[in-house]
């Protein structure tokens, strides 16, 4: 009697998607915001097939542990997102999602850590839509973002920067 070794690959799909980790200072104008990034598998958009959205969740830092339970109220986060179908990338495709218009004058926005964590959303074959969160998160400020960057010459970070003055 013959024996067959078999090898089982396990697959997991938290290994195939995350937020990167960085932000980008977004100027526009007078506008200033911050960008984030996700990295999705190829082989993870094969896997869950056609009507695939990816996304961010941007909430305060501090309510990071609670978009996993699905705690949030709709006051409580922005959702960010975009048609798998449309991410550029050979291998592991990107996408970018940026809040904008952050105010700076007469409040602590630019000091506010805002926290981006990814989602990816299918429909199984029982026609539910299933949600499934990264295991990774970003967080970053505008302020921070303005102390990091290479574009000190710009009178909106030169602005952003004189808030802590």
């Amino acid at each position: 009697e013959a024996t067959e070794s078999v090898t089982a690959i396990a697959f997991d799909i938290y290994d195939n998607f995350s937020v990167i980790q960085g932000a980008g200072l977004k100027i526009d104008g007078d506008s200033a915001g911050i960008a984030f990034g996700m990295t999705v598998s190829d082989e993870l958009l094969a896997i869950l097939g056609d009507n695939v959205t990816v996304g961010v969740y941007l909430v305060p830092s501090l309510f990071v542990d609670f978009v996993a339970n699905e705690e949030l109220n709709d006051g409580d986060r922005i959702v960010l997102s975009a048609d798998a179908a449309t991410l550029t990338g050979e291998g592991t495709k990107t996408a970018k999602f940026a809040i904008c218009d952050i105010p700076l004058e007469g409040s602590d926005a630019a000091f506010a850590k805002i926290a981006a964590v990814g989602f990816i959303s299918y429909v199984n074959d029982a026609g539910e839509t299933v949600t499934l969160y990264t295991n990774n998160s970003y967080t970053a400020s505008l302020y921070e973002l303005a102390v990091k960057s290479q574009n000190k010459d710009s009178a909106l970070v030169k602005s952003i920067l004189a808030l802590n003055a």
